[in-house]
Order: structure tokens, then sequence, then C-alpha cells
């Protein structure tokens, strides 16, 4: 059983990002859920300094990052994602899996926007 405190792999973050998503009424812009990366990233650039978004920037950056698998987060640094952000996330992961998003359009858009790597420094 993984308690709240626990390390998990990203995968293992993700799978319980995909659990925790909201049902029922959608949370978010029709124009959010065609883009969720964009959606994200602009979040991310208009509130950087919160938690919510720092923790989202390191989930954008580890799904890029070659050494993503040695990634770890805390369980309960899901809390901190807002209900449309679970919402957004979990669009992006269905959209990078059917290849709508690639990594490099990804990295790109995180270092054209100025989001850091969780280190503080940008690829």
């Amino acid at each position: 059983m993984t308690r709240d405190t626990d390390q998990v792999s990203l995968p293992a973050f993700l799978a319980e990002i995909r659990r925790r998503v909201p049902r029922g009424t959608a949370q978010v812009s029709e124009t959010e859920q065609r883009d969720p990366s964009g959606a994200m990233i602009t979040r991310i650039r208009y509130a950087s300094n919160t938690m919510e978004h720092r923790v989202l920037a390191r989930l954008l950056w580890s799904v890029v990052e070659e050494s993503a698998a040695k990634t770890g987060f805390r369980v309960i640094e899901i809390a901190v994602l807002s209900p449309a952000v679970l919402l957004l996330f979990s669009a992006f992961i269905d959209y990078y899996l059917n290849d709508r998003y690639d990594r490099v359009t990804i990295r790109s858009a995180l270092v054209m926007n100025g989001i850091s790597t969780p280190t503080g420094t940008e690829k």
C-alpha cells in the first residue's frame, strides 16, 4: 500500500493522477481541453510561484527529460493539483501517448516560456 508521503516513480505518479481525475462536469474550457499542454504552460506562466504550478512544471519537465524514469514524486504532491489541472494533465497524457505532443515540442514550449526545470535551470 502506498502512503501519501511515499516517493513513487513518474509512471506510478501519472497513474495516480489519472485515478484522481474528477468525474462529471468539466472544469476547464473547451479551448484548454483542445490544447492541454498550452493551457498548463499558460497557467504556470501567470502563477509560477504557486506550489501547484511548481509541481506541474516539474511534471512536464519530467515527461520530456531522458532521465524521467529516475524522477520521483511524493504521492502527497497530487493534493496541490486542482481538479482543473488534474483534468488538463490527464488529457495531456492521452495526447502525449497518442503522439499529438512530442518531447521536443513540449521542451521548446517550456524553454520559450521561461519555465525552469525542477532544479531551477532551463535545459
